[in-house]
């Protein structure tokens, strides 16, 4: 185990990080004693020139740093809390819906004793507000419950308050406008062109918004165990990047070029989702992994999905108490570093059965190690385990991907021929109504979920140490047993030049 993670400093770096952010929330003190701990081993790396432990000890010390600087940012804010103000914001997100108020996300952007910038929590009354304007907002601040503190500053939001007056000023020409024109016009090509419930389905897979589905069908999703198929993330980018590559090795054989597409893909994606912690992590480990490429360096995905860790930990350090965020990043690790290595060991040792067959048991595999990898949050954060997570994953996640690229060709051909677009997308409806009917069936079941002791968070952490020393344990034998094999033929070519010598010296 720690031989694999000498190998993967990134992973030690993205630790470290994790570490001092959970510092960070609850206790300053013992942030300032884990910040003394990291200076310490960065001096005594530069003293034995180890340059890997040097960049590991100067990236946690510096997230260690930040958080310092996120802590004083918030003291600052809080001693606005109890009082009154008037702002110019812009709505972001609207989180909560009922008949009586809404819960929403706004930035505050001038004309306010806030600084720019600053994100906020706020109930309102019900109001079609659209995030292409500005308007102008009397606030009555107030501290972050305890109940939502973990939540809100994981997306930055260190204030909540109620609005008690509000008024649209003017229009609103930043980035966040163009963001909702692009999804303004997906929504509109998509329920244009599908059912209700699979355009539904569509929003949610291609930008996040899960506004359109009914609480029985986003129960059925969580219990069935393929919430992380269903919200954009890691897979989608990865299904439109590999897409994106296909289509262009027909005509462009330059190698950076194509890269540079690849790139342009994941930052047109990060851009319609709104930035999210999910996407942000797969599109900054995509990149890492593009420039390694490029630079013919030699790098393993665990390293490049470390870096994208640590990024965006220091640019918002209590982003490691985002769920999404957490489960995003361990599905990926155990894909990257339990289902690859058994996977390719299949492929090696499974011979003589068809592809398909291949294809089910690689699949299962992959979904298995996300799944194992990310027990110790649903567990604790959710209290209950899925049933049924992998057979339902089996049978939608191929569907999904289909169904993700037509849709994606479908909004790209709706831009210039807009009957074919509808035509394109009738096939892709077939295929998320099948995918509707066995998230609806499966986690309809009686026994699809199991409720779990909170506490059992700690067994999985345990069995995800097994699992590791398990996949270590096999690789260090498979390894033993190709160096016995060659050690042995060795001998043999040597017996065999030996006995050549000595009939020459006969004869």
């Amino acid at each position: 185990m720690l031989d694999y993670l000498i190998k993967r400093p990134m992973i030690i770096a993205a630790v470290g990080c994790i570490i001092m952010a959970v510092c960070g929330f609850y206790s300053d003190n013992l942030l300032i004693i884990f910040i003394c701990l990291s200076a310490g081993f960065l001096i005594i790396s530069l003293a034995l020139r180890k340059f890997k432990r040097v960049v590991v000890g100067g990236l946690v010390m510096i997230m260690g740093l930040v958080c310092l600087s996120t802590l004083n940012e918030i003291e600052n804010l809080r001693n606005f809390a109890g009082k009154e103000v008037t702002a110019n914001i812009i709505f972001t997100e609207t989180e909560y819906k009922s008949s009586a108020y809404y819960r929403s996300r706004c930035e505050v952007i001038g004309n306010s004793v806030l600084p720019k910038g600053t994100k906020l929590t706020l109930w309102h009354d019900p109001l079609d507000v659209d995030s292409s304007y500005v308007f102008k907002a009397k606030i009555s601040l107030e501290e972050i419950d305890a109940d939502y503190k973990a939540t809100n500053y994981s997306e930055g939001v260190y204030l909540s308050g109620n609005i008690i007056t509000l008024e649209r000023t003017e229009s609103y020409d930043g980035i966040l406008r163009a963001v909702n024109s692009v999804r303004r016009y997906i929504k509109r090509t998509l329920f244009g062109g599908m059912s209700f419930d699979s355009a539904s389905t569509m929003c949610a897979v291609v930008f996040g918004d899960k506004s359109y589905f009914t609480d029985a069908f986003y129960n059925n999703v969580k219990a069935s165990g393929v919430a992380h198929v269903m919200v954009v993330s890691g897979m989608h980018l990865g299904v439109l990047v590999m897409l994106a590559l296909y289509i262009t090795e027909k005509f462009i054989y330059n190698p950076k070029l194509r890269a540079l597409i690849m790139y342009l893909v994941v930052i047109m994606l990060t851009f319609v989702c709104g930035f999210t912690m999910s996407i942000l992590r797969a599109g900054i480990t995509y990149i890492i992994m593009g420039i390694g490429l490029l630079l013919n360096r030699d790098y393993t995905p665990e390293n490049a999905l470390g870096s994208a860790v640590v990024l965006i930990l220091l640019s918002s350090p209590f982003a490691v108490f985002s769920v999404s965020f957490l489960l995003s990043v361990l599905s990926t690790l155990g894909i990257l570093a339990v289902a690859l290595p058994v996977c390719k060991y299949i492929d090696s040792k499974v011979v003589g059965i068809p592809k398909f067959i291949r294809y089910v048991l690689n699949l299962a595999v992959i979904s298995l190690s996300a799944l194992v990898l990310t027990l110790p949050v649903v567990i604790y954060v959710f209290g209950y385990v899925s049933t049924v997570a992998v057979v339902t994953n089996l049978l939608v996640s191929f569907a999904v991907t289909l169904a993700l690229s037509i849709t994606v060709v479908a909004l790209i051909v709706s831009l210039l021929f807009p009957n074919m677009g509808k035509l394109i997308l009738s096939l892709s409806d077939l295929i998320v109504k099948y995918i509707n009917l066995v998230i609806n069936f499966m986690g309809g079941l009686p026994f699809a979920t199991a409720e779990v002791p909170t506490y059992f968070w700690i067994f999985a952490v345990l069995l995800i140490f097994c699992v590791f020393w398990l996949l270590l344990a096999c690789k260090k034998r498979n390894n033993m047993i190709k160096l016995k094999e060659i050690n042995q033929k060795v001998i043999k070519e040597r017996g065999s030049v030996k006995k050549w010598q000595s009939f020459l010296r006969k004869h």
